[in-house]
């Protein structure tokens, strides 16, 4: 057969030759979207350029190797959203995390409590500042009053957990 500058023209068994496969294989090719030069049947023979039948094997096994990637990485996904899924259940099961709303009553409850406590402090320092002139003594009572303060804060003992299971 002549040769065309990008292929070879070739039929359906110097096909399968070439490509090591057999000729039901080709024909398994062309029902899935290789497209021949000539189709053949009932005495006409099949043509094919080999450069295209090559051109489309490429493209054809990286698509079964994209769709394999994407199955793969499918399934990795998968297996990651269980594990996840089995950890998270299990920490629960542990008493390990706490609802998000019970948390966010939580954290409001610290804040109320942290804004009431620093509120409080000039009512209890102004006793004390009476009469100081001193700007240092002034600093140092009222130093003192918010340290008072922070450390209740940090007390576990001080916090609020009503409607916390």
């Amino acid at each position: 057969m002549p040769r065309n500058g990008t292929g070879h023209i070739a039929g359906l068994g110097e096909i399968a030759d070439i490509f090591g496969v057999s000729q039901a294989t080709v024909k398994v090719w062309i029902k899935k979207g290789l497209k021949p030069l000539k189709q053949g049947g009932k005495g006409v023979s099949w043509a094919f350029r080999t450069s295209d039948v090559h051109k489309w094997l490429m493209e054809n096994e990286a698509t079964k190797h994209a769709n394999a990637s994407d199955a793969k990485q499918l399934q990795i996904r998968k297996l990651e959203a269980e594990t996840i899924s089995a950890e998270l259940n299990l920490a629960k099961a542990k008493g390990e995390v706490a609802p998000v709303d019970d948390m966010k009553r939580l954290v409001t409850n610290a804040f109320l409590d942290v804004k009431a406590r620093l509120r409080i402090i000039p009512e209890r320092a102004s006793i004390k500042l009476i009469g100081l002139n001193n700007e240092t003594d002034i600093k140092c009572v009222l130093l003192k009053e918010i340290d008072k303060s922070l450390t209740a804060l940090a007390d576990p003992e001080t916090w609020d957990f009503e409607g916390i299971e």
